[in-house]
């Protein structure tokens, strides 16, 4: 199993897939995905620990670039 992640691992540094800016581009939306699930449950936890309303805290991180 870590051998095929090895192969694709090297496949995608050395290009060996014809349409690797494919793959780039869909790796970077599931890195945003996740990136963006994980900030949802971390403001969740401090909306619950601070009693602060959520729709307050997403307000106010959205603006913070």
């Amino acid at each position: 199993m870590l051998g095929i992640f090895n192969e694709i691992g090297i496949r995608i540094t050395n290009g060996g897939f014809k349409s690797h800016l494919a793959v780039f581009f869909i790796s970077l939306a599931l890195g945003i995905i996740i990136l963006r699930l994980v900030f949802s449950k971390l403001l969740k936890i401090i909306a619950a620990k601070t009693k602060i309303s959520y729709p307050l805290l997403q307000q106010t991180f959205k603006g913070i670039p």
